[in-house]
């Protein structure tokens, strides 16, 4: 077994999106608060904007008509007759993801089947995860965005398919923004809100106006009195993803979302060219996102696929009864069935990269695989100066990293 060891920080720099030149702009022109919708009538065309207020230039910029990023203006077609809210927020969507500027991608295809690495550009996002857009909409128990700088040198040079069957927020994912994909997980209100953003970003910025995650009292209203509509849904879970204690996920018996306010110091929920950057990354054809048991995610994978397995454990206990906590949150069967799987689409010509816990058991399960270890600062004690730093391991396999090794 060979043992290597990654360091360092990451460096963040601000993301900025323009939107089209004041020339450019139609003469007519309606102001949309975070994407509410509105009706044109014929022969008239609407801007939508993104921000509250009217469009205004940003004078930081020298070029002419720039915006600043909290801004993006998108001109819809004339129409003969004017159409349902519904149905213009959904073409609303549509047309401002077509015009949104975006960075350069990290994927460069190379036949119809596959993509080429261009890791200059790929290092470049990493080193800024947490200011890159796309990035994770949701905050989450786990997940590996202030890691992403020392998983790029471990990546394959190609890949024909992406899979990820414990998504969680997709931080992985939204770096790399794989135009085929796989993209799993069992808890079904995250999948829910993964396919309302994909689908109908404005919808769930029209329910998120308004709401402020400082509000104790409305914290828990919400969490007591949950909607049943797709999109209104996954704006609670983000508002609620905002106020809860550390960001964290956690259900009752019942499956009632039952984590307690914590408390947050800003009221900023998500900027919208954020979420529409999020849904114009899960957009794409040969994307699928499902809610499902990870084989099931992985049934197809194999030869030049990258897999990137993250699934959910607890590091508190790595060397004191760390199979028993973690038996009802993915049991030591489960762990099993996990490696085995990884074994077998690592020998069918997979790239496999499994994040789990630093912890004797598992060096034992994954005995076949290169592993790196790393430490963290711990999020889940309640007292800061108690929480420490835990010790986790990447297992990789049939990747660039293995070979270096």
């Amino acid at each position: 077994m060979v043992v290597m060891r990654a360091a360092g920080s990451v460096r963040c720099a601000p993301d900025v999106h323009r939107a089209p030149s004041e020339a450019s702009r139609p003469r007519h022109e309606t102001s949309l608060e975070h994407g509410s919708g509105v009706c044109v009538g014929s022969g008239q065309v609407a801007i939508l904007t993104l921000a509250r207020g009217a469009p205004h230039r940003d004078r930081r910029s020298s070029t002419p008509g720039a915006f600043t990023s909290a801004t993006a203006v998108v001109a819809l077609c004339r129409q003969s007759v004017p159409p349902s809210r519904d149905a213009l927020v959904v073409r609303l969507d549509t047309d401002l993801l077509r015009m949104m500027p975006t960075e350069r991608g990290v994927l460069v295809p190379v036949n119809g089947t596959s993509c080429r690495l261009d890791r200059e550009a790929l290092q470049r996002r990493a080193e800024r995860s947490l200011s890159a857009s796309p990035r994770p909409f949701l905050r989450w128990v786990g997940s590996k965005q202030r890691l992403l700088r020392h998983i790029v040198p471990l990546l394959p040079d190609r890949l024909h398919r992406y899979y990820e069957p414990f998504l969680g927020s997709g931080a992985l994912f939204f770096l790399l923004q794989p135009k085929r994909a796989v993209l799993g997980d069992t808890t079904d209100e995250l999948i829910s809100a993964y396919k309302a953003v994909r689908d109908g970003p404005s919808h769930v910025l029209r329910y998120l106006s308004g709401l402020d995650p400082r509000n104790e009292a409305l914290y828990y209203d919400v969490r007591r009195n949950r909607s049943g509509g797709t999109y209104r849904r996954a704006a609670e879970l983000i508002f609620l993803n905002r106020g809860a204690w550390n960001g964290l996920y956690r259900v009752n018996a019942s499956g009632e979302f039952n984590v307690p306010f914590g408390a947050p110091k800003t009221s900023h929920l998500i900027a919208p060219h954020h979420l529409h950057a999020c849904s114009l990354a899960l957009r794409p054809r040969g994307v699928s996102i499902k809610s499902a048991d990870f084989e099931e995610t992985l049934d197809g994978a194999g030869n030049g696929d990258l897999i990137f397995l993250d699934p959910p454990y607890v590091t508190r206990h790595n060397n004191n009864g760390f199979v028993d906590y973690n038996e009802n949150l993915f049991s030591w069967n489960d762990q099993e069935r996990l490696a085995e799987t990884a074994r077998r689409l690592a020998r069918d010509g997979a790239s496999v990269i499994v994040a789990n816990a630093f912890h004797s058991d598992l060096l034992d399960l994954y005995n076949e695989f290169a592993v790196i270890p790393f430490s963290r600062a711990s999020t889940l004690a309640g007292d800061r100066s108690a929480r420490g730093t835990v010790t986790e391991a990447l297992f990789i396999a049939g990747t660039r990293g293995r070979g270096r090794a």
